[in-house]
């Protein structure tokens, strides 16, 4: 995934924790666990100082590029596990702070695949979810999403910006070996 940013001066939003590779000159994450699979969830004022006082610690964000050139709607993550899993939903703790230019992901996308594995008659593929924004309420919350059995060792997930930024403090899938 790509490594969290800087918020300004004192907002952090980078994974501060992670324990893989860290590659392109610090801008990917790959091979390792980190703040998001790592049980605790953020407050929902991204600001507020904590671990030593860092401001963002709990949270790993990314920023919408205003540039067309350099313009991704989306922020990709992938998750690799040991061994095939019947997935049966993932749940996102989000933040959604709209009036600091935060908000939940408008959709994610989230693909299924075996290593290498053609996983045809197994009940995998893609999974499509939409989120209807709320523009009254600032908290950060849980955003669970069904995944029908999804079958696979391999999770990609596209999260769509529907702000400029999308921050993340958890991932946590429900799954069982399939």
């Amino acid at each position: 995934m790509p490594q969290g940013e800087r918020r300004g001066v004192d907002v952090d939003l980078s994974d501060a924790t992670y324990d893989g590779l860290i590659t392109d000159g610090g801008r990917r994450l790959t091979g390792g666990l980190g703040q998001l699979t790592d049980g605790k969830l953020g407050q929902s004022n991204f600001r507020v100082e904590s671990h030593g006082g860092s401001r963002g610690y709990e949270w790993v964000g990314w920023r919408r590029r205003d540039d067309p050139d350099d313009r991704a709607d989306f922020v990709e993550l992938a998750f690799r596990f040991d061994a095939l899993r019947n997935f049966s939903a993932v749940s996102f703790h989000a933040n959604n702070q709209f009036t600091r230019d935060v908000g939940v992901f408008r959709a994610a996308r989230l693909t299924f695949s075996g290593a290498g594995t053609d996983l045809t008659g197994l009940r995998s593929g893609t999974v499509n979810y939409a989120y209807l924004r709320d523009d009254v309420i600032e908290y950060a919350r849980m955003v669970p999403v069904t995944l029908h059995h999804q079958v696979g060792d391999h999770v990609a997930v596209r999260l769509y910006f529907d702000a400029k930024w999308i921050i993340i403090s958890e991932v946590q899938f429900e799954s069982g070996k399939e």
